[in-house]
C-alpha cells in the first residue's frame, strides 16, 4: 500500500510540474526577429509582404510593430479583399509538435484617423474564419493595449507540425495610418509532457505487475 502511494504521489507531481511554455515571442521593439524559439521550435518567421509597409517606429508610445494596410480600407472585409495581413509562421522541429495554448500581443492605434481594426486568422483551417476581431476605439491615438486569444480548449489547435497566423488589418491610409503591435507571444498548452507521461506508464506496469503477484495460485 504504501509503495502504491509512493507511485502516485510520483505521477501527481510529475503531471503539476508541467507549465506552459513559450513557444515563440516577438518583442518588436528593435528588428522583426523572434526573441524567443521554446525548446522543439525548429523555426518562426515574420512576412509583411502584403502591407504597403512595415517596420518597428516610435508612435509616441515606445517602439512597436507598425503596421500599414495594403490599401486604404475601412472595413472587415476590405482588409480581406485587399489581403491586406501580416503573417507569422511557426515550424516544429522534427519528431515535437506544436500544442497551442495563448496567443497574446499588445495593440494599439498610431493616430487619429478611424476606422481602424483588425482580425486574426490561421492556416488550420485555411484561414477561413476569424479567430477574433475587433474595431480600435476612435479618438485620438492609443498606447498599446494587453490581448490574449486562449487556443487550448480547441483540438485543432493540438498536435500541429506547422501553423501561420494572419494579421489583417485596416485603416484609410495605406502610408499614413498603421495599427500597432508589440510583445506577441504564442505559449503553449498544459499538455502532459513525455516525462509525465513515461511515470503514468512506469506506474501502470508497477500495478499491473504488483496485482498479478499477489493473485493467489490455483
Amino acid at each position: 500500500m504504501r509503495n502504491f502511494f509512493a507511485i502516485c504521489s510520483l505521477l501527481l507531481f510529475g503531471l503539476s510540474s508541467v507549465e506552459a511554455a513559450v513557444i515563440v515571442q516577438y518583442p518588436f521593439t528593435t528588428d522583426l526577429n523572434p526573441s524567443v524559439l521554446g525548446t522543439g521550435v525548429q523555426s518562426s518567421s515574420y512576412d509583411g509582404s502584403n502591407l504597403s509597409n512595415s517596420y518597428i517606429g516610435d508612435d509616441g508610445y515606445g517602439n512597436v510593430l507598425e503596421a500599414y494596410p495594403s490599401l486604404g480600407s475601412t472595413s472587415y472585409g476590405s482588409a480581406e479583399t485587399n489581403n491586406s495581413f501580416f503573417s507569422i509562421a511557426v515550424t516544429a522541429s522534427g519528431g515535437n509538435y506544436l500544442n497551442l495554448g495563448t496567443l497574446q500581443f499588445e495593440v494599439g492605434k498610431g493616430g487619429n484617423s478611424d476606422p481602424r481594426g483588425y482580425f486574426i486568422r490561421s492556416s488550420v483551417d485555411g484561414f477561413a474564419s476569424d479567430l477574433f476581431s475587433t474595431l480600435l476605439p476612435s479618438g485620438t491615438q492609443q498606447a498599446p493595449g494587453l490581448q490574449t486569444i486562449d487556443l487550448s480548449s480547441l483540438s485543432i489547435f493540438q498536435n500541429l507540425s506547422s501553423i501561420d497566423f494572419r494579421f489583417y488589418v485596416f485603416t484609410p491610409s495605406p502610408s499614413g495610418n498603421s495599427v500597432d503591435f508589440r510583445n506577441l507571444e504564442l505559449s503553449s498548452s498544459n499538455l502532459p509532457e513525455p516525462s509525465a507521461l513515461l511515470l503514468m506508464m512506469i506506474g501502470g506496469l508497477y500495478l499491473a505487475g504488483r496485482r498479478a503477484s499477489l493473485k493467489p495460485l490455483k
